[in-house]
């Protein structure tokens, strides 16, 4: 069940991450890789339980991975 919880925080953590990086209220593939992926740091970082912690660790996660990867790369991610 967690890997599962983890995949809906993403998806959600990705599209709030959108929302606030670039004020997009539409989901698309983009959110949903970046907030995986963030899910994925978040749960590194945090190691927190719930859908709640989980959401808000993946949205955390996919801010910090957006920052990385456009100053490594200098290029927007979104």
């Amino acid at each position: 069940m967690g890997f599962i919880n983890w995949l809906i925080a993403g998806a959600i953590g990705g599209f709030l991450a959108g929302y606030v990086l670039k004020g997009d209220k539409e989901f698309n593939r983009i959110d949903l890789v970046i907030g995986l992926i963030g899910a994925l740091i978040g749960g590194m970082i945090f190691q927190t339980g719930g859908l709640i912690w989980n959401t808000v660790a993946a949205f955390l996660g996919s801010l910090l991975f957006v920052f990385v990867y456009e100053k490594v790369t200098g290029r927007e991610a979104m």
